[in-house]
């Protein structure tokens, strides 16, 4: 769209008044669900099903356990459960308690997770018997086990607990990236989500029949809205194993019969909305919409862009497709909200003018666990109307219709595959790291790339060293794909450090690595492999899996064909782990000789030049994880 003279951006594009819900606690919104469809199937995990009644009953025996522990209103309770309809139960059952659950990604480094628990304080982590471990030491945490239940549930009542609350009172803290090199949590209270969740079930017109897909961890705060939207309204909540999900996305929403998806941009590229003739609602965020994406999708379902942080309680703003536009804007503020776009004087700029996007209303989180100072610094007195503000160091532009057009970030923030990264906490772990001077992280193609100094005590540093040590601090989300070691990190004329030659030496770098070949048939099938499902015309030895183009799902297809090829049980994070051809061949020598890697390297090889008819069998078959 083209822009308009400047003028003073109109109040009308902060108008989103409606009546706030009566109840007050999102417990409460599932509760009204469940007596009015107890006989509907609210939960499905693969074989596991649970009704709206079924469901409410466990919940309701948990939540009298934890109140008989001392859970209340403020009460925070650790939840560190694989993604099953236990964890979903947990969940509830310290809502329904008055307490605040902090979900807790079991598929995080140790560290992290005694830290999220330390810095919670948590009294009471629900887990299981192997996870219980990740807390050994922790002598003021409770490890409740949670598998298929827990002990003596059927002694508690399964009746809806009475419980005194107010819709000020904490929901959830959820951990993000945090400056400081700590992740920070983000306290999100009852009323700026059933504010939400009463609006977008009405929106989207959920209800009984709709299949929700659930994919993402409980870690990522979308996953609450994608949970609460069909347990609030009486629709089915498909739990999906996300390392399977990502694996054959189209495959699993039609086996489903999804009516109702969530998904970032990079995974709707993979399917063909025409394949999927149940599916009728989608939501694009976390990743860049492109027109052409925006075009194929909304022509065929209803697709909304949205946009949130954390600390607003998930959805801000959002815009539902319509032609027109030369990249999806992503929208306007939703109920109860207000987005404000300010300059560094807190005043608003002008129509088509670029400003900071600044968050109000009622779904602004109340701040930072124990970070009283940066809860200060970036929720600020709304200096057009009640309430506070939230900073988001997000960059945007109103267009004509009042549509916020998204531009970037103001600082080293960054959105990577849906994920909200603090460039400087990764670079404050390598700085943590033994014998580290200096250390710097930039976003590449799509890909973190770290460039670390040793100080003078250190002979040599290792590249595999470290990143041993960042897998054992940071999720795997925030591990640079490529380490480059430096004698001294580039500056500029100013005496800032110089990003752009960052950038350069990385290229030149990649360009070297290029020039490795295999050193046996291993190699060339690793080589094979990765070229194929990378979609690459050749790699060198030492090339990074990510940095080449590789993710998350193309990983566990690798993984999967190489377990067929050489015939072994491999990990699931191997590929992740290893991240060039060859870290990841020497690597295989632990599950096999030498020799018998090289004779099933040399069978595939031929089999791959062989025609059929003189082969034993086919190569053909389809790839199972």
């Amino acid at each position: 769209m083209s822009a308009t003279p400047k003028t003073s951006t109109p109040n009308k594009f902060n108008d989103t008044q409606r009546p706030l819900p009566e109840w007050y606690g999102i417990d409460r919104f599932f509760e009204q669900a469940a007596a009015r469809y107890p006989e509907v199937i609210a939960l499905e995990y693969g074989e596991q099903k649970l009704t709206y009644g079924q469901l409410n009953d466990r919940s309701n025996r948990l939540a009298h356990f934890l109140i008989s522990k001392g859970v209340k209103a403020e009460t925070l309770v650790g939840v560190c459960l694989p993604k099953c309809t236990d964890s979903v139960v947990a969940i509830l059952g310290i809502l329904k308690a008055g307490g605040a659950y902090v979900p807790i990604d079991p598929a995080y480094p140790g560290e992290r997770i005694r830290y999220m628990a330390e810095d919670s304080g948590i009294p009471i982590v629900l887990t299981t018997k192997a996870l219980a471990k990740l807390f050994a030491g922790m002598t003021q945490l409770d490890p409740v086990q949670m598998e298929n239940g827990f002990r003596g549930e059927s002694a508690y009542l399964s009746s809806n607990p009475e419980i005194e609350r107010q819709t000020s009172s904490l929901a959830y803290v959820i951990y993000t990236s945090g400056t400081t090199g700590k992740p920070k949590g983000v306290m999100v209270e009852h009323g700026g989500l059933c504010n939400l969740l009463d609006a977008h079930v009405e929106k989207f017109g959920i209800g009984p029949g709709d299949r929700v897909l659930h994919f993402v961890s409980f870690s990522f705060d979308a996953g609450t809205m994608h949970l609460f939207i069909a347990l609030c309204s009486g629709a089915t909540s498909i739990l999906a194993d996300q390392e399977s999900f990502v694996i054959q996305p189209e495959g699993f929403l039609r086996s489903k019969s999804i009516t109702f998806a969530a998904m970032p941009a990079s995974m709707l590229e993979r399917v063909a909305p025409d394949n999927l003739p149940d599916l009728k609602i989608v939501t694009c965020g976390a990743d860049v919409c492109s027109a052409k994406l925006a075009e194929r999708w909304g022509s065929r379902v209803r697709l909304y862009n949205a946009y949130g942080p954390t600390e607003a309680t998930i959805l801000s703003t959002l815009w539902q497709y319509e032609p027109g536009y030369t990249r999806p804007p992503i929208g306007r503020p939703v109920a109860n909200t207000q987005v404000y776009i300010l300059n560094d004087e807190l005043e608003q700029v002008q129509l088509g003018e670029t400003g900071e996007l600044y968050v109000g209303g009622i779904q602004v989180a109340r701040g930072y666990l124990n970070r009283k100072e940066l809860t200060a610094e970036r929720f600020i007195a709304n200096p057009f109307g009640q309430g506070r503000l939230y900073k988001t160091g997000d960059l945007g532009k109103h267009l004509p219709d009042g549509c916020i057009d998204f531009v970037g970030r103001k600082d080293h923030q960054i959105k990577l595959r849906g994920f909200r990264i603090e460039l400087e906490e990764i670079e404050m772990q390598l700085r943590a790291f033994p014998g580290m001077a200096q250390a710097a992280v930039i976003k590449e193609n799509e890909h973190l790339v770290a460039f670390i100094v040793g100080d003078q005590s250190t002979a040599n540093l290792s590249v595999k060293v470290v990143e041993r040590y960042l897998e054992t601090h940071l999720p795997e989300h925030m591990l640079p794909s490529s380490i480059h070691i430096l004698d001294a990190l580039p500056l500029s004329t100013s005496g800032k450090l110089d990003r752009q030659q960052l950038r350069d030496i990385h290229t030149k770098r990649q360009i070297t690595a290029n020039q490795i070949r295999p050193r046996d048939d291993v190699e060339e099938v690793l080589q094979s492999v990765w070229c194929e499902y990378l979609d690459l015309d050749g790699i060198g030895m030492t090339d990074d899996f990510l940095q080449s183009g590789g993710d998350s799902i193309s990983a566990m297809k690798i993984l999967a064909r190489l377990r067929k090829i050489f015939d072994l049980n491999l990990p699931p994070n191997m590929i992740l782990r290893y991240r060039n051809i060859r870290s990841l061949s020497s690597a295989l020598s632990t599950f096999a000789t030498r020799d018998v890697l090289r004779e099933n390297a040399l069978f595939y090889l031929l089999s791959t030049t062989t025609p059929d008819s003189e082969m034993p069998f086919t190569m053909d078959e389809p790839v199972e994880d």
